[in-house]
């Protein structure tokens, strides 16, 4: 975080310069948010976009094409959000099933994401992202098939 203030010898809303802005970055820059602080001092965040994917699952049996990945994720954000899109190794995947099926998670709340009829071969990796229906990447995870 760093201010500009009019007198460094005390920090007061009085003294720092306007706008006051803070960007906050995930360790992995997935995303970015900004906030600013109100004129009495007080933060006042932006809400977040988060997902953590908690599990990877590989269904099926290795190189079939029936075979999907199954995600369980959940919202570690701060706000409501809708996952929308899936990336699967760069490429988009538009064989996706989302529960619930609108896709939305509330703050703390979790849910699944099927990507359908990937065909996975044992002993590859695959790395998902995720996205939000604001465009947000939300989630990467990446796990070798067995």
């Amino acid at each position: 975080i760093v201010f500009y203030m009019k007198n460094p010898g005390n920090l007061t809303s009085e003294n720092l310069e306007e706008p006051v802005v803070v960007s906050v970055f995930t360790e992995d820059r997935l995303y970015y948010k900004e906030t600013t602080i109100d004129w009495d001092g007080e933060f006042t965040f932006m809400q977040t976009e988060q997902v953590s994917i908690t599990a990877m699952t590989y269904e099926g049996t290795t190189n079939q094409s029936t075979n999907d990945i199954l995600l369980t994720v959940k919202n570690t954000g701060s706000s409501k959000l809708t996952l929308s899109s899936v990336t699967l190794n760069g490429d988009a995947h538009s064989d996706a099933t989302f529960n619930p099926t609108t896709g939305e998670l509330e703050p703390g709340a979790t849910g699944t994401v099927t990507l359908n009829a990937v065909q996975w071969v044992a002993g590859n990796t695959y790395r998902v992202i995720l996205q939000s229906s604001t465009g947000t990447n939300v989630a990467s995870y990446e796990k070798r098939a067995s």
